[in-house]
């Protein structure tokens, strides 16, 4: 019974973390926002799988790619479904390239992330730290036409 318990969790886990992703281009213009961040805090107060968007992550925008002139500065929290926290796998004091929405049906300033929103060349690759990011990569998110 426990192995089929994990392997449901397995398949839960490989499904939240598999999605057809845009080309970066395509992606940058999609989202409402695309930053470089350096996580500060995380906070799940469930520790569960659900889907909900209750995972917590504080950051500090280091630099806005794409940002909503009527929304600089972007608040320094945003949430994600919390079956996707181990895709994303962000460690706290480590820079990433992220983006997002914005949650209309909320707050004004709520930002949402999910992974399948996500500004990647590959995504086998995953979320990769800001240093690790490819020159391509980053000319597309200092250049990106909508």
């Amino acid at each position: 019974m426990l192995r089929i318990l994990c392997l449901l969790a397995f398949i839960s886990t490989a499904m939240a973390c598999n999605c057809t992703q845009l080309p970066p281009n395509e992606a940058i213009c999609a989202a409402d926002w695309v930053s470089r961040v350096k996580v500060i805090a995380f906070h799940n107060p469930y520790e569960d799988d659900s889907g909900r968007y209750d995972a917590m992550y504080t950051v500090e925008h280091v630099h806005y790619f794409k940002s909503s002139h009527s929304r600089n500065p972007l608040p320094p929290v945003f949430f994600m479904p919390s079956n996707e926290v181990k895709c994303f796998n962000l460690s706290i004091g480590k820079e990433y390239v992220l983006a997002g929405t914005f949650a209309t049906n909320y707050e004004p300033n709520v930002l949402r992330v999910s992974y399948c929103d996500q500004v990647t060349e590959n995504q086998l690759d995953g979320i990769k730290e800001y240093h690790s990011i490819s020159e391509a990569l980053l000319l597309s998110l200092q250049t990106y036409k909508c």
